[in-house]
């Protein structure tokens, strides 16, 4: 079990040579706050320190974002979609709960 010390995972310096050491490359993200932690363990963000962490594509991880379990805040009207494009363009796939599913049993 990793320790989440900021919004991303990856602010706690094990976190990817526990990945790697496990040889996995694909990440399935589902959480909430999409605004926040999902979008920092996903792309590059700052800790409460300002230090700058790279999220898991700048990390080379191939990234499906669970569209169907992940939840988050409007504060603005669209905010959480506006957030999910950006994931997008960047390049998280968006995947259903059912596909993630098929994809993680095709591939044992």
């Amino acid at each position: 079990m990793l320790e989440k010390k900021d919004t991303s995972v990856f602010s706690n310096k094990q976190a990817d040579d526990v990945l790697k050491a496990h040889k996995i490359k694909e990440l399935y993200v589902s959480g909430i706050s999409i605004n926040f932690c999902i979008k920092d363990l996903i792309l590059a963000s700052r800790t409460k320190f300002g230090t700058v962490v790279s999220g898991a594509l700048q990390r080379g991880y191939k990234v499906n974002l669970v569209v169907d379990g992940i939840a988050g805040i409007d504060y603005q009207p669209g905010d959480q979609y506006r957030v999910l494009m950006q994931l997008g363009a960047a390049g998280a796939r968006p995947v259903t709960t059912a596909q993630a599913i098929e994809e993680i049993l095709m591939d044992k």
